[in-house]
């Protein structure tokens, strides 16, 4: 009788073991199925080829241009800065070159022709101004170009949800190196003002 009465009670617990196996198995391939996001369209990889590569461009000129302003800066500090800030763009250039190729396209290597900042940077330069202020206005400058960019970009409603959250990334360190370059200029500000 104790034999029947444990095994009517195992019953019940070996049904519900095997419906929860079960279920657990059934919400896992749900969720999978959930998680797996659609494949990209044509126009959605197009459209992320081409606005991701028109930043590559101007990241690539930003380092160009925080490399040139680093040379111009007199303060050792602020000369650091701007090479690491140099280097940084570089790299992020090379991390959009990546998606681009991701997505199936051919990344951009060299960035625009005659940039607004160049003119700034070069006229300096022929001024004989060697000067850490005007290099790290120009960069900052070129930095709150660069948000606006990205923000254009992001209204764009073709692009592919993976390319969305790519750019928002990278805006959000942009916007971070942005805050920094404005900390440069004001504790630069400062220093002329005491002066």
């Amino acid at each position: 009788m104790k034999r029947v009465l444990l095994a009517a009670a195992l019953i019940p617990l070996a049904a519900c073991a095997w419906m929860d196996g079960n279920m657990n198995t059934n919400t896992q391939r749900a969720a999978a199925k959930v998680a797996a996001p659609p494949p990209l369209t044509a126009e959605q990889k197009s459209e992320g080829i081409q606005k991701l590569n028109d930043i590559t461009g101007m990241l690539i000129d930003s380092n160009k241009l925080y490399g040139d302003a680093a040379k111009l800066a007199k303060d050792a500090t602020f000369k650091t800065e701007l090479a690491q800030l140099a280097d940084e763009r570089g790299d992020q250039a090379k991390n959009f070159e990546a998606h681009v190729t991701d997505l199936g396209g051919t990344p951009v290597t060299s960035g625009g022709v005659g940039a607004p900042w160049q003119e700034g940077l070069m006229h300096l330069a022929s001024l004989g101004q060697n000067d850490t202020k005007a290099a790290i206005g120009q960069v900052l400058k070129n930095e709150n170009g660069l948000l606006d960019k990205f923000d254009d970009t992001l209204k764009d409603t073709q692009l592919a949800p993976s390319t969305i959250d790519f750019l928002k990334g990278a805006r959000a360190k942009i916007a971070s190196d942005r805050d920094r370059v404005a900390a440069l200029k004001d504790k630069i500000d400062a220093q002329t003002a005491s002066k």
